[in-house]
């Protein structure tokens, strides 16, 4: 659990800061803690609640440059199909 918007901010940048790509799998998916997520430059949003092989595909795809893939994002893949 990290407390507030702050926290979140300045984890995220002093990491991205290192070139480091960052994945955050949480329990809490409200919109606006995803949406925060990724302004700040994250590359995914998981939920902590996903198979193990979705979490295995999305780390591949940020390996490969891919960013913005969330929990919700990756539903409405599956459901378009």
């Amino acid at each position: 659990h990290m407390p507030g918007e702050c926290g979140i901010k300045e984890i995220i940048s002093t990491v991205r800061d290192r070139g480091v790509k960052i994945v955050i799998f949480s329990a809490d998916n409200r919109p606006f803690f995803v949406q925060l997520a990724l302004e700040c430059g994250v590359q995914a949003f998981l939920l902590k609640s996903e198979p193990f092989q979705t979490i295995s595909d999305v780390l591949r795809r940020v390996h490969n440059g891919e960013v913005g893939i969330t929990s919700q994002k990756l539903q409405q893949d599956d459901d378009a199909r």
